[in-house]
Formats: structure tokens, C-alpha cells, sequence
């Protein structure tokens, strides 16, 4: 599994840990490369104002379909106009792409937040902690396809203190999320959401496992009925062993060349894959043989 995050001027790539994730550099050199990440970062800074996104890296960022994350000036491009006039009379109008049904107005947040998280398609219903560091920070949603993610508990707005309030800082549309909170990839349970979408976790290896230690034995007993029956053919012992062979061979290979694999990884996300993948094939073992257990036992009860 492969993360990028976007270095090209107006970004801030190490203006945060963003989860201590293992990222790709994407700049203006690599930009095809895109195409090849299951999750793109766009960091803050000032982007917008910048005006850096060449129409190659615009073209790949608009036809990425894995998951894009924009945090604060990354998500501002991500949306469909900012006014960026904070002092002038009439607004500045500058275009994104268009990809989160937002609009963006002045509005000055430097502060310490606490979050909430609105459940969505990847996230659960969560709290984190963060901070704002934004000029344009006043979200106005303009289609109901893009729904509120984040609402922020401020304190100071427009370098005022205002007392506690909540503000809208950040909206998903499906797997594209911006969000105005830096440090928002730092809070654990945000990652764990996280790392359950992109399946690098416990439920991937179980469910993957759970069909074949349950199907394949379904399959050898209707295999021979069927062969018997309906071709009138004997069902060999060679037959036999091909299937127990193709039902657990290569699960128990793949689990021990992983396992001898994991050790020579560093990778935070690297390492989880392989070691849930072994832990979701062993619990999906040990729920078959127990279930197997009472089944035999009820039918004993019978012969």
C-alpha cells in the first residue's frame, strides 16, 4: 500500500506528522505516479494563493479514485471557490477543483481545537484534538452530495476570543475529505478508521480466511455428490487431496512466508498488514474448528 503527499511550492509537507504514515513525495516531477497510490495527502500552506497546481498535477488529482485528503489550504483546492479579499470590499474569488461542493469566505482561526467527527463511509463518530492555522476558514456547503466530517470547539476567532463555539472544518464526498484540523491523521482512533478502510487490519485476514476454511470444505462434500450422481463417476482419493490441498496449503504457505517476512519491516503500516493478516487467518481457523466441534458433538448425539 502506497501514500503520497503533494510537495510542490505553497505545501507544507513537514508542517505536521500526519500520523507518522510512510508517504511517497509526489511533486511536479512524479506526477503520474499518482495514479499508483491508494491515498494522496494534500498538506497545508498556501496553495491557493500560490497558484502551483500545474494542469498535469490537476488532471491527475481530479481523476484519482482512491482517497484524497486535503487538510486546510489542500482542502481549500479541493472545493469549488475561496474568497481570498479578507480586507477588500468585494471578493476575490479563487477556483479549486471543484471535487468537495464548498465555498470558502475569510474567516481567521489560530488555535488549539478539540473535534468532532461525523460518521461517514470511512470514519466512525470520533474525537480528536488538533489546531487551526487558517485565513479562510468560513465552510459554506452548496450541494447535499458533499456532508459535513469535522466540527471544531473553538475558542479565538478573527483574533478575538469568543468563547466556546463549534464551526464546521471539514466535509467528505465519498472517499475525497478536507478538513481544516492539522493533526487530524495524529489522533489514533482517526487512523484506525483509517487503516479499516484501506483493509490493513484484523477484519481483512479473518474474512479472507473465514471463506476458505468454510467454503472449501462446503465444496468437498458437493463435489463428489454431485460427480457421483449426476456424472455417475467415482469421486478418487487423488481428487481428495487435491481439494484439502488447494483448501489449506496455500493459506498455511502464505501465513508463514508473511510471518518470516514481517520482521525484516519497519514500516508501522507494513508491519500491521502482515501481522493482522496472520491474526485474522488464525481466528478464522480456531472459529472453524470449533464450530466443527459442536457440530460433530450434536450429531454424535444421533449415531
Amino acid at each position: 500500500m502506497e501514500i503520497g503527499i503533494l510537495d510542490i511550492k505553497g505545501a507544507l509537507p513537514c508542517f505536521e506528522n500526519f500520523g507518522n504514515l510512510p508517504t511517497k513525495i509526489i511533486d511536479e516531477n512524479n506526477v503520474k505516479i499518482i495514479d499508483d497510490l491508494d491515498m494522496l495527502i494534500i498538506p497545508g500552506g498556501s496553495l491557493v494563493e500560490s497558484n502551483s497546481l500545474t494542469n498535469d498535477l490537476k488532471k491527475q488529482i481530479i481523476e484519482f479514485d482512491n482517497i484524497i485528503l486535503g487538510i486546510c489550504s489542500g482542502f481549500q483546492i479541493l472545493c469549488g471557490k475561496i474568497d481570498i479579499g479578507r480586507k477588500s470590499p468585494t471578493p476575490i474569488i479563487k477556483e479549486g477543483l471543484n471535487l468537495l461542493d464548498v465555498e470558502f469566505s475569510p474567516l481567521i482561526c489560530t488555535d488549539r481545537v478539540k473535534f468532532n467527527v461525523v460518521k461517514s463511509e470511512i470514519f466512525e463518530n470520533n474525537r480528536g484534538t488538533g489546531f487551526h492555522c487558517h485565513t479562510y476558514g468560513d465552510i459554506k456547503i452548496t450541494n447535499k452530495k458533499t456532508k459535513p466530517l469535522t466540527y471544531s470547539s473553538i475558542q479565538k476567532l478573527n483574533y478575538k476570543m469568543t468563547g466556546d463555539k463549534d464551526i464546521l472544518s471539514g466535509v467528505y464526498c465519498n472517499n475525497i475529505i478536507g478538513t481544516m484540523v492539522h493533526n487530524f491523521l495524529d489522533n489514533e482512533n482517526i487512523r484506525e478508521n483509517l487503516f479499516n478502510y484501506l483493509k490493513i487490519g484484523f477484519f481483512a485476514g479473518f474474512w479472507e480466511s473465514l471463506f476458505f476454511v468454510f467454503v472449501m470444505p462446503l465444496l468437498l462434500n458437493i463435489y463428489p455428490s454431485f460427480k457421483q450422481y449426476f456424472l455417475y463417476q467415482e469421486y478418487t482419493q487423488l481428487e481428495h487431496l487435491i481439494f484439502i490441498f488447494i483448501s489449506y496449503a496455500s493459506i498455511l504457505f502464505i501465513t508463514i512466508w508473511l510471518s518470516s517476512l514481517a520482521k525484516y519491516y519497519e514500516g508501522s503500516i507494513t508491519k500491521r498488514a502482515i501481522l493482522f493478516l496472520i491474526s485474522g487467518r488464525a481466528m478464522a481457523f480456531t472459529l472453524k474448528g470449533i464450530v466443527f466441534y459442536y457440530i460433530l458433538q450434536y450429531l454424535g448425539r444421533f449415531l
